[in-house]
């Protein structure tokens, strides 16, 4: 009788172990969009609950990166957008949690972007690399 209740305790450790790790590696639902736009994707999520920073890149072409822009409903940054309260967080420079493949230029002028509350998202293409900046703080 021991003997079936340590199978039964390995075996929902195990299952428990499996959903564990299939939760970590699924992909986002940022990685699953630029995939279907895109190849080589490359994505890096820093949880700092409740704050997250959402680092990706993949290859695609001006129409990628269009469709891209509407899928997420992003606006071009602008002078305007510079001077909002918010805008400190528009920014392409590295908060030190970003992988070694996070090479985007620090220009803002084809930055498009959108917030929603504490949320944003920004990218812009670089040649035929298309940046993607999510974050919450």
């Amino acid at each position: 009788m021991k003997l079936k209740g340590k199978k039964l305790a390995v075996v929902v450790a195990l299952g428990l172990v499996g959903l564990v790790v299939a939760f970590f590696v699924r992909p986002t639902s940022l990685e699953r969009y630029l995939n279907s736009i895109g190849r080589n994707v490359r994505t890096h999520y820093v949880d700092l609950f409740p704050d997250y920073s959402h680092y990706a890149v993949c290859e695609t072409d001006s129409a990628g990166f269009t469709a891209f822009q509407q899928e997420f409903q992003l606006a071009k940054f602008t002078d305007k957008d510079a001077q909002r309260d918010d805008a400190a967080f528009i920014s392409w420079r590295s908060s030190g949690r970003a992988p070694d493949w996070w090479t985007p230029s620090p220009d803002l002028s084809d930055t498009y972007f959108r917030f929603d509350g504490d949320h944003w998202i920004m990218g812009k293409l670089e040649g035929n690399r298309l940046y993607v900046y999510a974050g919450c703080h």
